[in-house]
C-alpha cells in the first residue's frame, strides 16, 4: 500500500554500507533474502550465426522428448492440484495441455525444423512469431489471451530442451524470488507457490494486481520501473524490503544483520496473531468489527476458514469462469457455490456475479476493442445484454444457498435502475426453478457494489432497493482520482487517503448506516493497518480482505478505541493535503498500536 513509514528511518540506518539500492514502491510487506529468478524473459542460449543444425533427427527428438516431459509434468500438476487444492485451480492446466495436443501447432514446429534446419528454440520462435502476427490483425480478446498462454507452455519447451541450469524453471527450483515483467495465468501454480519467497515486479502501484496476488501468498513484494528491473540478474542475492520498497543487490553484512531482526519481529508478530485468529474481534469498548475474506478459488476459501474469517465478504467469480476455457454450466457453478456454503457452515457468504470487462478478460468471450474498456463495455452492462449467461449464474447461487447463509452482489452499480433490472433477474430464475421443481432459497439478499462515482450520487435511490451495500475502493479510487493504479505513470497519484476518498467514504457509509442497511469495504484498503482507526471511525464496521491479512486486522481493532476514532476522523476530515493525512495516520499508528508499524505498507 502506499508509503506511511518513511523507507529510510523505518528499516536502515543512513550511513551504513548498505551495497547496491533499488528503490521502488512497497506492495507487500515482509523482508526475504535470496536467489533471483527470472521468469517470462527469454533465456539466452548458445548457436550457430543463423541457428542452423546438421542432425535433424536429433533435434526432432530434442524437440519431442521436451514436448512429452512438459506434458507430462504438467499432467502430474494437474492431478496434483485437482486432489489437493480443488478442480477449480486445475482447470488452467488442463488448457495448457491441450496446446500440447495441438497437431497443427506442433507439425508446424517440426516443419519448420526440417525445412529451414533451425534449432527447435528457433523454430518455436518462428511459429510463435508468425502467430503474434497474425493475431494482432484482429481485434479479438480471444487471440491476446492465446497468445500469451502460447508463450507460456512454449517456453516451458525451449527451457527444458537442454536442461541447462542457467534454464530452470519455477517448477525445477528451490525457493526463488521471483522477477516477472508479464504474469501469464500459469506462472505461478498452486504447487509452486511455496517456493516463491519474494517478488519483483514491473507494476502500477498499491492498487495494482500484483500487489494483491503478493498480499494473498502473503509474501514480501516491490514495484520497480521499468529501467530499475533490468538490473537484476538471474541467481544474484538480493535483499527486498516489502514494508519500506527497496531492494539490495548484494547487500552487506549490516544490511542483512537489520533486516534479520526486523523479520525476526515481523514473524513474531504474525505467529502472535495467528493464533488469535478465532477471538472475536471487539473495539477496547466493546465495539463488534466483522472481518471476512476475499476470495476467488477453493483454496482461498479454506485459507479463510484458517485464517478465522467470519464470512467471505467477496466471492470473485471471474477467476472460476476463466480457468473452466468456457461459461461453466449452471450445474458446476452449483457445484461449487454448495461446496463454499457448506465450508462456512452458516456464516454469511456474498457471490458476486460475474464482473469482465476492463482488464479482466475471458479468452473465449469476444468483447469487441474499445477505446478506454474500464469505462466501456463490462460487469453488469455485459450480464444484462447475456441473460442466459446471467441467468445459469444466478440460478446457480439460489440453488446453492440453501445450503448456507448466501447474498449475490452485482458489480458496477450505476443506478436505481440497475438493482431493480437485477432483482427482477433473481425474481424470474425463482420463478424457473420453482417450475421445473428444484429446490432454492426463496428469498436472498441482493447487495450493490459501489466503485462509481455515480453509484455515490444515487446512493440514496440504490439504498431502497438493495439490501446491502459493498464498497470496492480499488476501482472507486481510481475513478474518483483518474488515476489508473496499473500505471507506473500515475501509481503516486492513486491515494486512498487523498480528502475525496474520505469524503466519499464517509458520505457512503453514512448513508448506508441512516437507511439501517449493512455496508463493508472490500478493497485493498480494507487490509492496510494504516487504515483501520479511519475506517471504524467513519462508522464502518465490516471490512473484506485477503485471508492472511484476518488475523493482524482482527487484532489492530481490539486495539482501537472506537469513541476515540470518530473524533480522529473530524480532525482527518478538517485537513486539506493527502501528505498531511498520510502524517496523521502514521502517527496515531504509532501512538495506539506501535507493535505492527512495521508492517504498515
Amino acid at each position: 500500500m502506499g508509503k506511511i513509514e518513511k523507507p529510510s528511518s523505518q528499516n536502515f540506518k543512513k550511513g551504513k554500507n548498505q551495497g547496491d539500492v533499488l528503490r521502488g514502491f512497497p506492495l507487500s510487506p515482509g523482508v526475504v533474502f535470496g536467489d533471483v529468478l527470472i521468469i517470462g524473459e527469454e533465456i539466452p542460449y548458445k548457436s550457430n550465426e543463423n541457428g542452423s543444425i546438421e542432425d535433424i533427427e536429433l533435434e526432432l527428438d530434442l524437440f519431442r522428448g521436451a514436448l512429452s516431459k512438459i506434458k507430462e509434468e504438467l499432467i502430474f500438476i494437474h492431478k496434483q492440484v485437482s486432489s489437493e487444492i480443488g478442480k477449480l485451480e486445475a482447470a488452467i492446466f488442463e488448457a495448457q495441455i491441450k496446446i500440447l495436443e495441438d497437431t497443427a501447432l506442433l507439425n508446424q514446429i517440426e516443419r519448420t525444423i526440417e525445412n529451414r534446419k533451425w534449432r527447435f528454440e528457433i523454430s518455436i520462435d518462428h511459429v510463435l512469431n508468425y502467430y503474434q502476427t497474425e493475431f494482432s490483425k484482429v481485434e479479438n480478446p480471444l487471440f491476446r489471451d492465446k497468445i500469451h498462454d502460447l508463450k507460456d507452455v512454449l517456453s516451458k519447451i525451449k527451457k527444458h530442451g537442454r536442461k541447462k541450469e542457467a534454464e530452470k524453471t519455477l517448477d525445477e527450483s528451490s525457493e526463488k524470488i521471483l522477477i516477472a515483467k508479464e504474469i501469464y495465468p500459469s506462472l505461478i501454480p498452486p504447487s509452486s507457490r511455496q517456493k516463491i519467497i519474494g517478488l519483483v515486479t514491473v507494476v502500477g502501484g498499491m492498487g495494482s494486481h500484483a500487489a494483491a496476488l503478493a498480499r494473498s501468498y502473503g509474501i514480501p513484494a516491490v514495484g520497480l520501473s521499468p529501467n530499475e528491473i533490468r538490473k537484476l540478474k538471474n541467481n544474484s542475492k538480493i535483499l527486498i524490503d516489502g514494508h519500506g520498497g527497496h531492494i539490495f543487490i548484494k547487500p552487506s553484512t549490516d544490511i542483512l544483520l537489520e533486516y534479520k531482526h526486523t523479520k525476526r519481529e515481523f514473524e513474531q508478530y504474525k505467529s502472535k496473531v495467528n493464533q488469535l485468529a478465532f477471538k472475536d474481534s471487539r473495539t477496547k469498548d466493546g465495539v463488534p468489527i466483522y472481518i471476512d475474506a476475499n476470495c476467488g478459488t477453493m483454496a482461498d476459501v479454506k485459507q479463510a476458514m484458517d485464517y478465522g474469517a467470519d464470512g467471505i465478504g467477496l466471492f470473485r467469480t471471474e477467476l472460476m469462469f476463466y480457468i473452466y476455457g468456457r461459461f461453466p454450466s449452471e450445474e458446476e457453478q452449483f457445484q461449487i457455490y454448495k461446496e463454499i456454503f457448506e465450508a462456512f457452515k452458516g456464516k454469511p457468504v456474498t457471490i458476486r456475479t460475474l464482473d469482465i470487462g476492463g482488464d479482466k478478460i475471458l479468452p473465449y468471450f469476444v468483447i469487441p476493442k474499445q477505446l478506454n474498456p474500464f469505462l466501456g463495455w463490462r460487469s453488469l452492462k455485459i450480464s444484462f445484454e447475456q441473460p442466459e449467461i446471467f441467468k445459469d449464474q444466478i440460478k446457480a447461487i439460489l440453488r446453492a444457498a440453501q445450503y448456507g447463509n448466501g447474498r449475490i452482489l452485482f458489480p458496477m452499480v450505476t443506478s436505481f435502475n440497475d438493482i431493480v433490472k437485477a432483482k427482477e433477474y433473481v425474481a424470474i430464475c425463482g420463478e424457473e426453478l420453482r417450475k421445473q421443481g428444484i429446490d432454492f432459497t426463496p428469498h436472498i439478499q441482493c447487495g450493490a457494489m459501489v466503485e462509481v462515482p455515480a453509484a455515490i450520487f444515487g446512493l440514496k435511490d440504490i439504498l431502497q432497493v438493495a439490501d446491502f451495500v459493498t464498497i470496492g475502493t480499488n476501482d472507486l479510487i481510481q475513478h474518483l482520482l483518474a488515476v489508473d493504479r496499473n500505471n507506473p505513470k500515475v501509481a503516486p497519484f492513486y491515494l486512498p487517503h487523498h480528502p475525496s476518498v474520505l469524503a466519499a467514504l464517509s458520505e457512503i457509509i453514512k448513508m448506508a448506516n441512516l437507511a439501517e442497511k449493512s455496508v463493508s469495504l472490500c478493497g485493498e484498503m480494507a487490509s492496510n493497518p494504516i487504515y483501520l482507526p479511519l475506517l471504524i471511525g467513519l462508522g464502518l464496521k465490516k471490512l473484506s480482505m485477503v485471508p492472511n491479512y484476518i488475523p493482524i486486522i482482527k487484532d489492530i481493532a481490539r486495539a482501537v478505541d472506537h469513541k476515540k476514532t470518530h473524533k480522529f476522523v473530524e480532525e482527518l476530515r478538517s485537513l486539506k493535503s493527502a501528505d498531511a493525512i498520510e502524517e496523521k495516520l502514521s502517527d496515531i499508528t504509532k501512538e495506539w498500536y506501535p507493535e505492527v508499524t512495521k508492517i504498515s505498507h
